[in-house]
């Protein structure tokens, strides 16, 4: 089974409270999963998948501003995604929120494709996973011009998953 995140923590670790998050998740169309926890005398929790958490996390980029608590991911944002859809950035924060904010400042048009949770362990094989075939450039410091974004992204969710176990 697919490792699910509790909504009462992704709650937490946003800083939301656990109802204006599940009003979110109705706005968003994404379903929860009731799964039973240990943790919580074996009743049925609200969970989301780790790409439900992904969509969470993308549309608070958007909209929210002021993030209370810090969520370690990786990111892949398309830095002129009308002009050049495989020139991307590749980088890790604390906190995407900020910034996604600091790079519209040189780069109002760009685009957030994927976050992924992550730990300073899973950091290196991570974003290595994004950028290791011959025909990929780096252009800068976490600036890539990438053979094929799909591809890359295919490539991350495989080495995640393998991270994961």
């Amino acid at each position: 089974m697919e490792e699910m995140v509790f909504v009462s923590s992704l709650a937490g670790d946003l800083g939301m409270d656990k109802g204006n998050l599940f009003k979110l998740l109705k706005k968003l169309k994404i379903a929860t999963t009731p799964i039973r926890s240990p943790k919580h005398g074996q009743q049925k929790i609200a969970a989301l998948t780790k790409e439900d958490v992904s969509k969470v996390i993308s549309y608070r980029t958007d909209f929210y501003r002021e993030p209370e608590r810090k969520i370690p991911v990786i990111y892949l944002v398309q830095l002129l995604p009308d002009l050049s859809p495989n020139r991307v950035k590749i980088g890790y924060t604390a906190d995407i929120l900020a910034r996604i904010r600091d790079f519209k400042t040189t780069c109002p048009d760009l685009k957030l494709v994927k976050t992924w949770q992550c730990s300073r362990q899973t950091l290196e094989p991570g974003i290595v996973s994004m950028i290791k075939t011959s025909d990929d450039k780096s252009i800068s410091n976490e600036v890539y011009q990438l053979k094929n974004i799909e591809d890359t992204l295919r490539r991350a969710e495989e080495v995640f998953k393998l991270l994961e176990e």
